[in-house]
């Protein structure tokens, strides 16, 4: 009999097939809980078996941050917060942020405007 805290418990019953599809989507980009999803399988049974597989996990949350759309960073650069560029371009205060960091921009201190 298996132990609750057993990885074995939620995996036992996968097939190589099902496996490998799921390999092949995480690499593709599906997140942890899209598998989860689409799989109907818990967070855990999904992890354990593409470690099993040798998957290099992703870090979770964070996602590559996407180019910034034009003007986003001339916007800022003519001296509008960062809270005002991303109202006006309906994005995030982090994104922007880290699109303006991403675009090598120096982000000046808190509360300045140039």
């Amino acid at each position: 009999m298996t132990e609750p805290d057993d990885p074995d418990e939620d995996t036992g019953a996968l097939t190589a097939d099902v496996v490998t599809q799921m390999v092949t989507s995480y690499e593709q980009g599906a997140s942890i809980l899209a598998l989860v999803e689409h799989y109907g399988l818990t967070y855990r049974a999904v992890r354990t078996a593409l470690l099993r597989e040798g998957v290099v996990l992703r870090s979770a949350g964070r996602r590559e941050t996407p180019p910034s759309p034009a003007g986003l960073v001339e916007a800022y650069l003519r001296g509008d917060t960062i809270r005002v560029v991303a109202k006006n371009f309906g994005l995030s205060f982090g994104m922007v942020r880290r699109m303006l960091l991403g675009s090598g921009v120096q982000l000046r201190e808190p509360g300045r405007r140039s």
